[in-house]
């Protein structure tokens, strides 16, 4: 009888998601393609949790219900009049947190002018979506939308080259994109440690906890991650938290950990005592997610009424109560 142990450098074992000290007026979040989608969708639906919101290949939120996959392929037929009321109307209802929570908010957007996926021209829907409810759109509101860049997380040192798809969407295209995005959403940040390098511990943790035991049956992994810097385990040191959502065929069951590691989140989170999680999905043919999207287009059998985007969707609330898990909130 033999019995192999594999370790995995910097990945500790999976168990429950531990809760930091970590300031809960400055939470953010951001996402790639589909992840994207659903940050902001996440941010515009608990926008009383969610301070900051960065977008690489996205498009605004609720457009699927409108506009299905042409909010991808022709931005043009976008209406964002239409989609800012029915945020509004969502949160009238209570369906989703009032929007007027959004105005002191942080939008950072990123897209290459090479998407061959998502057109570039849906960044500035997205621009225009935020543009209605924040305060000042000028300070609080970039985009960057200048870069030959492809389908893709731009890096100044990591990935392909620039316009050069790939399995893991990393393309070096001489440009720090996550720091950019995370020192606008938060602010005042130190500059990243050197390239490649982990001065804390990836941790799996358990996803099934926020999934009523079944995260499978909302198309997510039962195994997510965290990135903790070494100032933040013992709770000494007030840190910040960030949450990322990675894109369609980028999740832990098709790729490992390779996007985490490389795309430039935990240099900038050593520099700067900031917990990352990195909730992950999985893809199941059957209910219509092939690919493990994250759903900001209802394959959960709740397009209806646009349930998908609401707080009572089940990766919604899901993702949810892992920031409060970690906030204390």
């Amino acid at each position: 009888l033999f019995c192999l142990v594999v370790f995995v450098s910097g990945i500790h074992a999976q168990g429950s998601l531990p809760q930091f000290n970590v300031d809960p007026d400055l939470v953010s979040v951001s996402g790639i393609s589909s992840g994207a989608y659903f940050a902001t969708q996440f941010h515009v639906a608990y926008s009383m949790s969610v301070q900051g919101c960065g977008l690489w290949a996205g498009g605004p939120d609720l457009c699927y219900a409108r506009d299905g996959l042409l909010c991808m392929t022709t931005p043009s037929v976008v209406v964002v009049s239409i989609l800012t009321l029915d945020a509004e109307t969502l949160g009238s209802l209570g369906r989703i947190d009032d929007t007027s929570h959004l105005q002191n908010d942080r939008v950072y957007i990123f897209h290459g002018t090479e998407d061959e996926t998502v057109q570039v021209s849906s960044a500035s829907k997205v621009e225009q979506f935020y543009n209605h409810f924040l305060a000042n759109p000028e300070s609080q509101l970039k985009l960057k939308n200048d870069l030959p860049a492809s389908h893709a997380v731009v890096s100044d040192h990591a990935g392909t080259p620039c316009g050069v798809t790939d399995k893991f969407y990393i393309q070096n295209c001489d440009f720090d994109s996550v720091y950019a995005m995370l020192n606008h959403l938060i602010g005042d940040l130190s500059p990243p440690t050197a390239p490649g390098t982990m001065q804390g511990r990836l941790v799996e943790f358990d996803q099934n906890e926020f999934f009523e035991g079944n995260a499978k049956g909302a198309s997510m992994d039962e195994t997510g991650f965290v990135y903790i810097p070494p100032a933040c385990e013992d709770g000494s040191v007030q840190c910040n938290f960030h949450i990322f959502f990675h894109g369609c065929s980028m999740q832990f069951e098709e790729i490992g950990t390779e996007f985490i590691r490389r795309a430039g989140f935990i240099e900038v989170a050593d520099a700067n005592n900031l917990v990352i999680l990195f909730p992950q999905t999985i893809a199941r043919t059957l209910t219509g997610n092939p690919y493990g999207c994250w759903n900001w287009f209802g394959y959960l059998n709740d397009l209806l009424y646009e349930e998908y985007a609401t707080k009572n969707a089940k990766q919604m609330k899901g993702v949810y109560q892992m920031l409060t898990k970690v906030t204390g909130l």
